[in-house]
């Protein structure tokens, strides 16, 4: 089944087309690693597909229900810093509310309409996985390579690299349906890169992600797709994979321009021919009218 359905997309930005024509079919299940070189469209392709880019021609369609976490390179724009890792924001709001209505309870034990509203955010906090947050969040920073002290203190205090653990974190605990994923092992030691691997392996959704890191493709991508002069190339396995079939894809091209050049060569040959025996019979037939 099909998560996300990209159809004939376009994007340029001033006179430099970046995307043309560009499809790609997302299924479920599927890890697809998105590879190119810097500035070939990668995250602009990302943010096309979050809807925070316009596409310039085409569409991009996604399944209804799908629930897609995206973890960007910018951390920042995903953590509120006076907050811990084990933190959320929308819980707390969601538990600060809950403790004003249980005293407006207290007091007007009459009105109902406290009651209903206390019954929606309980049932809201409960589906948001509320009660067991903060466990499910120590469980994944403590594969992350993050425990003990630091979990409590504010994200401020924190390094790059533990923020974008702490990020990383953020968006796995809420088991989205799809993982989009720029460049995830960036500061990530050996021990948090072999977890990430590990929990993608094993992650019953779907993952995109764009990354340089050879050695994370291979480990675990379905296939790799490649932005090249503005387009999208897909191999199916892994980046091994990727290398031998792009390897045969050239050599085939090789060949034929080498049969092209060949065949032009005997072309040029065949004219030249033709050219030497008009030139032959021109010269014989000028004998011929001396000779007269």
């Amino acid at each position: 089944m099909s998560l996300i359905s990209i159809e004939n997309i376009s994007k340029s930005f001033s006179d430099q087309s970046l995307l043309k024509g560009v499809s790609l079919q997302i299924n479920r299940g599927e890890r697809l690693a998105l590879i190119g070189e810097n500035g070939a469209g990668k995250t602009t392709l990302f943010r096309m597909i979050r809807g925070e880019e316009p596409l310039d021609d085409g569409r991009i369609v996604i399944a209804n229900g799908c629930l897609i976490g995206y973890l960007t390179q910018h951390t920042e724009e995903m953590l509120d810093l006076e907050q811990s890792s084990l933190e959320s924001s929308h819980l707390a709001a969601l538990e600060k509310r809950l403790r004003e209505l249980e005293h407006l309870m207290g007091e007007q034990p009459e009105c109902t309409h406290y009651l209903n509203e206390y019954e929606k955010k309980t049932a809201e906090f409960e589906a948001a996985g509320g009660y067991t947050y903060r466990a499910r969040m120590a469980a994944i920073l403590a594969g992350l390579g993050l425990s003990g002290e630091i979990l409590e203190r504010p994200l401020t205090s924190l390094s790059g690299g533990e923020r974008m653990r702490a990020a990383m974190a953020r968006l796995l605990v809420r088991q989205p349906d799809i993982l989009l994923l720029d460049e995830p092992t960036n500061h990530l030691d050996m021990d948090g890169i072999e977890w990430l691997e590990d929990y993608i392996s094993r992650f019953g959704g779907t993952v995109f992600y764009i990354s340089h890191d050879r050695s994370f493709i291979n480990k675990t991508a379905t296939a790799v797709c490649e932005l090249r002069n503005t387009q999208l190339y897909r191999y199916p396995g892994n980046y091994d994979n990727y290398v031998k079939q792009k390897a045969l894809e050239q050599d085939y091209a090789r060949q034929q321009v080498q049969r092209l050049e060949s065949e032009l060569k005997r072309q040029q040959e065949v004219v030249q021919t033709l050219l030497s025996h008009r030139n032959i019979s021109g010269y014989h037939a000028r004998e011929k009218v001396v000779v007269r």
